[in-house]
């Protein structure tokens, strides 16, 4: 680390002379953190942007709140702007996704790149521990489209102990909690042309890697025809055709391991078990969304 680094770290913990006040965190877990505007718009265009009207100002003191951000991901972002520093290897999994999400905002591209790549190297590590999580944010970032192909390599797993009826109500959760319009009825048959257009443009990436002839025949029909209008042409004929002809031949398409069994470095047995869980109970399909 170079000497400039240094003395700017050294400034960013003696909070002296500072005029930014960044208030992080939500209800029960705050902080506060006392920086330096020259530093933080030299380093971000962010904060660049808002010029002398990008926060309130008290007693000299430029007030910030970013309730998004915590304060672990706050101090991690502020060591890099003032002295340059990486440090990912001694960080929580959880920290550096939030990072991943505050850079994208914070317009802190290199950062944002580096991220990313520490993820997709220890991709086995992050899917393990986050595989919710990771899922239901990524494909709201254009930024993380490298990212997007760890969830796809997800989706394509053999042995990721789940039934495709779980896998498939899930992504149909997820994308619908991702386009307000789709959230405002339950009942599909009032659904517009546009509206499946919409949801189909939202899980377009996935919708392949979904292994239709694994449904049960009840579940196919209650889950899957209902929003059949999603499935490429291709794939939904010859998924008809297989229901009502069973003897057809779908060899290409493995069956999943299933639920008894868990050798995934994807997820690991304890999260298997909880989801396992769920899928027993089936509450989670109805009281939880991504």
């Amino acid at each position: 680390m170079s000497t400039v680094c240094r003395d700017l770290l050294r400034l960013l913990d003696s909070e002296k002379n500072y005029d930014v006040l960044l208030c992080v965190g939500e209800e029960g877990h705050t902080k506060e953190f006392k920086a330096h505007s020259h530093i933080l718009c030299a380093r971000s265009t962010y904060f660049a942007a808002f010029g002398e009207e990008w926060a309130k100002k008290e007693d000299n003191k430029y007030i910030l709140n970013k309730p998004n951000v915590t304060p672990a991901t706050m101090d991690f972002i502020l060591r890099y702007l003032y002295g340059g520093v990486v440090d990912f290897a001694s960080q929580r999994a959880s920290v550096i996704f939030d990072v991943l999400m505050a850079t994208d905002e914070l317009e802190l591209l290199e950062l944002l790149n580096d991220t990313q790549q520490y993820i997709i190297e220890k991709k086995d590590e992050f899917l393990s521990d986050n595989p919710v999580k990771i899922l239901g944010k990524i494909w709201l970032h254009e930024a993380f489209i490298p990212l997007q192909s760890i969830l796809i390599h997800f989706l394509q797993r053999d042995d990721l102990g789940l039934p495709e009826v779980f896998i498939w109500r899930r992504l149909l959760e997820w994308g619908i909690a991702q386009n307000h319009e789709l959230t405002l009825t339950s009942n599909i048959s009032s659904w517009t042309k546009e509206n499946f257009v919409t949801l189909e443009k939202t899980l377009r990436q996935c919708l392949r890697h979904i292994r239709y002839y694994n449904f049960e025949l009840k579940e196919f029909c209650e889950s899957v025809m209902p929003y059949r209008k999603l499935i490429p042409k291709d794939i939904r004929d010859d998924v008809i055709q297989y229901y009502i002809v069973p003897e057809t031949s779908m060899s290409q398409w493995k069956p999943r391991t299933g639920t008894k069994y868990c050798d995934s470095v994807i997820i690991k047995r304890t999260k298997f078990d909880l989801i396992s869980s769920w899928i027993d109970t089936d509450k989670y399909f109805t009281r939880k969304r991504f």
